[in-house]
């Protein structure tokens, strides 16, 4: 199922409809009812699951942020990411986690400074508190120790610092993926992008720049991923999810390139981070032509 796009399309529907459900429940028995309703799509233990998405329903109801902005349940996100994860890694419950909370210290951030004007060291000073506060939840979560702290370090991984270029945290998270022989991170940013990618219901005003946008980032990702490779343990699953993510691309760019043929004969690496730092040159370029371009660079990958 995991190597066919249609069937895992489906299913994160699927739960996206099972989250929409549980973000209106408001007893934590009738969630943990739900889920062990749909004990498949969560992978760990019925306590636990409950927990954690329990505990993320209550942060996004206090922030009055029940829809991602594709309309989809908030939820849904988290949940589509541990299900995959689950599949392809079913005994281990530390990566099912940083999978489930992949976005827990940016989501908090992101939220406490937005709208606001913050100088840099305060801006600082907040993410360490996060850090502090991501910590202290794991530890009451009950988890050991030595999970606690690889549960941490991958979140810690897996989280963009606001002045961080988008490039500079992809090939960070490839580094430590080699450094330390662990493919979570690196798995899971990639089962990340690939959900973004299918989520797109965005209104037409919007549409072509966020799946332009998306486009620039996936293909960064997969290429310096295609790069590791060589490296990488298990990097059969990391090829099929590079695979996957192409492929959800490549049908993305085909909705504004209108059928052209792609083509690119240029530095693949300097446009793309030309692109993810939103160089202005790019703002008069037409969609269609930055869609074939990207396919271009797609195909070289």
């Amino acid at each position: 199922m995991l190597s066919d796009l249609k069937a895992i399309e489906k299913r994160f529907r699927e739960i996206s409809v099972v989250s929409g459900k549980l973000m209106t429940l408001k007893a934590s028995g009738s969630v943990k009812e739900a889920i062990e309703k749909n004990s498949e799509m969560f992978g760990l233990d019925t306590y636990l699951a409950s927990k954690v998405i329990l505990d993320e329903i209550n942060f996004y109801r206090k922030i009055a942020k029940d829809q991602r902005k594709n309309f989809e349940p908030t939820v849904s996100h988290q949940i589509s990411v541990i299900w995959m994860f689950s599949k392809l890694r079913s005994e281990d419950r530390t990566g099912k986690l940083v999978a489930f909370c992949h976005d827990w210290i940016e989501d908090r951030r992101d939220f406490l400074i937005r709208g606001g004007e913050w100088e840099e060291a305060e801006k600082e000073r907040l993410f360490l508190e996060l850090r502090m506060e991501f910590r202290e939840y794991l530890r009451k979560l009950g988890l050991k120790e030595k999970e606690q702290e690889a549960v941490f370090e991958n979140v810690l991984a897996l989280t963009r610092n606001r002045n961080e270029s988008y490039a500079s945290y992809v090939q960070n998270i490839v580094s430590e993926s080699i450094e330390s022989a662990d493919t979570n991170i690196l798995i899971i940013k990639l089962i990340d992008k690939l959900h973004n990618s299918c989520s797109f219901l965005y209104g037409s005003s919007d549409k072509e720049e966020a799946l332009l946008r998306d486009a620039v980032k996936g293909i960064y990702i997969m290429k310096k991923a295609k790069e590791s490779l060589k490296h990488l343990r298990a990097n059969k699953r990391i090829k099929e999810l590079i695979e996957l993510n192409m492929l959800k691309t490549a049908e993305n760019l085909g909705q504004l390139n209108q059928g052209k043929d792609a083509f690119f004969d240029g530095n693949s690496e300097e446009a793309l981070c030309s692109m993810l730092d939103k160089d202005k040159k790019w703002s008069n370029v037409p969609y269609s032509e930055r869609a074939l371009m990207l396919n271009g660079i797609l195909n070289g990958i």
